[in-house]
């Protein structure tokens, strides 16, 4: 079995049109394959305002929930890393889209040839990993966590229990940066990379799309996967066209 999972925490009428046609979008391509799973600090909303079926759960319907620390995108996490150690996990950020077939994914699943799969950044600078990019050795890998797969029986729960509570220990509220639950993901993955355990997307067909695209991101032809970042993620506006002919929700 495979699980999508997204995560939503104070969810606006904005974020809900995203999720909406994000999940609407890995239905497309996954079918009856698939559980979508959303877990939430508010059901009532995601109830009413979600068109597509799903799964949600509360975070707080689980014995001693994690990553509900309110600061910057931890809740990507709750409530806890691994949701079932038996099924291929997909976490899923709310502002990513299915455009094509998603091969690479598939054949993850399936295969079993990798542990873990993740997309990658489009730049190669240190400011995307937050307080965290003082732990990457020069040769890191430059990862985006918008996307982490985990194989049946793979668990990341540890490594990232490890960085989440460095990140508490040595932080200061004041010094808290947006990127940091990216960096804590980045850094972990380092090594598993290096063990030749992970599957990287190419970033040219799983591809963050927002003003820092140089040059900008005309055309969605040959993208499998839109990651619509940046405040207001204007590439969802922008391709929103292209991700109604794949989600059919219509506005």
């Amino acid at each position: 079995m495979i699980i999508c999972r997204w995560s939503v925490w104070n969810p606006s009428s904005e974020s809900i049109l995203l999720l909406n046609h994000s999940v609407a979008s890995f239905q497309h391509f996954f079918g009856n394959e698939a559980r979508y799973v959303i877990f939430t600090d508010d059901v009532p909303a995601i109830q009413k305002g979600l068109k597509i079926s799903t799964e949600i759960y509360s975070y707080t319907s689980f014995d001693h929930p994690e990553y509900l620390e309110p600061a910057i995108t931890w809740r990507k996490w709750a409530p806890r890393c691994r949701y079932d150690w038996d099924a291929v996990e997909l976490r899923i950020d709310a502002d990513m889209f299915l455009l094509l077939d998603p091969v690479e994914i598939k054949d993850f699943c399936k295969s079993g040839k990798a542990r873990y799969l993740i997309t990658l950044e489009n730049f190669k600078e240190l400011w995307p990993y937050g307080n965290f990019a003082q732990l990457l050795k020069p040769d890191f890998t430059p990862i985006n966590a918008g996307l982490v797969g985990q194989q049946v029986g793979a668990d990341i729960s540890d490594l990232l229990a490890e960085a989440y509570e460095w990140w508490k220990k040595n932080v200061h509220q004041e010094d808290v940066k947006y990127h940091d639950e990216q960096g804590a993901v980045s850094y972990i993955f380092q090594s598993l990379i290096k063990r030749g355990d992970v599957m990287l997307l190419p970033p040219e067909k799983y591809q963050i799309v927002c003003p820092l695209n140089k040059p900008p991101v005309s055309s969605v032809d040959g993208i499998i996967l839109l990651h619509a970042t940046y405040p207001e993620h204007p590439a969802f506006h922008q391709f929103l066209d292209q991700i109604i002919q794949v989600s059919g929700i219509k506005q």
